[in-house]
């Protein structure tokens, strides 16, 4: 029992730490993602977590709304440097 809550402790402690970056980060780019392509900052995907329970997972949206799905002929996901899916603040996002 310790090992996890200790671990928990440094988790929360590290996690309030950073937030204040992370916040200053979403301020910065949530208001340049909006102008630029009209919709939702945030894109959600249900992932899964510990013991394959679902989550919800948050993140800066790089792409535009209702982007299509590009599949390789292997059935893996397109990705490339110039993906024209792309927003140019996501172009930004994605390399740095």
């Amino acid at each position: 029992m310790y090992p996890c809550f200790f671990k928990r402790i440094i988790d929360i402690i590290i996690g309030l730490i950073a937030l204040p970056f992370v916040i200053l980060v979403v301020i910065i780019f949530a208001p340049i993602i909006y102008l630029t392509n009209k919709g939702p900052v945030f894109y959600n995907a249900t992932r899964a977590g510990k013991n394959y329970k679902p989550f919800k997972m948050f993140k800066l949206r790089s792409m535009y709304v209702n982007a299509p799905d590009i599949r390789n002929a292997d059935g893996s996901t397109f990705n490339s440097d110039n993906d024209p899916r792309v927003t140019p603040i996501g172009k930004f996002m994605r390399k740095t």
